[in-house]
């Protein structure tokens, strides 16, 4: 959709929605220059086989719309695997609206993926989440926000990481932005099905110390839990810190045996007499060059 899109080309592709009663896959994409354009109804509960659907922006009335008629389509969607959902900016509607459409017969959903680009989703997982191994939850706390912007979401995903190891649920693949001790307590659960994790940016309102401390327990214990089932490895914090790659590091990396991509982040020499071994932190308003190593094969 498009902002100079006419009236009846817009009418045109939701009529043509009505149509596709085998449609698998969904994507849904919402620039912001259709904000203020009125939209018509996209007939998505006519819509019963979806395995995939991903949302990215949103409109004018976006809640009673769109969240209203993809909440249809999952609830006739038995087979759904994957749920993208990117929503900008604005107040996101939580996870659990999509999914209140769901009839009494449909206990639990199949979702294996789950795409969420904003915490303030506020999902539950027990029991409609019992199949996920997939998690991509990122923008949790711009760095911008102040830190009891943060403190609340991570009260939220410390709800969300304990309900994942009460259920035993266990993740193949993780891409995150923020690490804190209950998270990595999660990942000290279990071992040898891990095959991506991408650690991403970290640039968040809080000390770097509680991060370097984060990091080497990372490193010392759950990183060699994972090590050997490792496919992906991306840790790319946007300073410099201990969660960059240190030659001391050498050995555990050399038994990713199954490593297709590696992605790390090397601290910065601040001048050329620097000794190596000492740690280079930064002030919470200035943020330091990084070199990142990158491979993939």
């Amino acid at each position: 959709m498009n902002k100079h899109d006419p009236e009846w080309a817009r009418q045109s592709v939701s009529d043509a929605i009505s149509n596709l009663r085998f449609l698998r896959n969904l994507k849904l994409i919402f620039p912001e220059s259709v904000y203020y354009l009125p939209m018509n109804g996209l007939h998505l509960d006519r819509i019963c086989n979806l395995e995939n659907i991903s949302v990215f922006g949103t409109c004018l009335d976006y809640h009673s719309l769109i969240v209203s008629e993809v909440a249809e389509a999952i609830a006739k969607s038995p087979l759904l695997a994957q749920l993208e959902l990117d929503y900008p900016w604005g107040f996101s509607p939580p996870l659990d609206n999509f999914l209140e459409k769901r009839p009494p017969d449909m206990r639990s959903l199949s979702l294996s993926h789950v795409v969420i680009a904003d915490v303030r989703y506020f999902f539950r997982v027990k029991p409609r989440l019992h199949a996920l191994r997939s998690l991509e939850l990122t923008n949790t706390a711009p760095s911008t926000r102040h830190l009891k912007f943060l403190v609340e979401r991570r009260t939220v995903m410390t709800k969300f990481y304990k309900t994942l190891a009460h259920e035993r649920t266990f993740l193949s693949r993780i891409v995150i932005d923020d690490v804190f001790p209950v998270f990595l307590d999660y990942l000290s659960l279990y071992s040898g099905i891990l095959t991506e994790i991408s650690i991403l940016y970290l640039y968040k309102p809080v000390p770097w110390e509680d991060l370097d401390e984060l990091a080497v327990r990372f490193y010392a214990s759950i990183l060699p839990k994972h090590i050997g089932s490792l496919e992906v490895l991306d840790i790319s914090p946007m300073f410099t810190c201990k969660w960059c790659f240190h030659p001391k590091e050498y050995l555990l990396f050399s038994k990713a045996k199954h490593l297709r991509s590696l992605s790390v982040s090397f601290a910065f020499a601040h001048s050329a007499n620097a000794d190596p071994n000492l740690d280079h932190t930064l002030s919470d308003t200035v943020r330091d060059h990084y070199l990142v190593c990158d491979i993939s094969y």
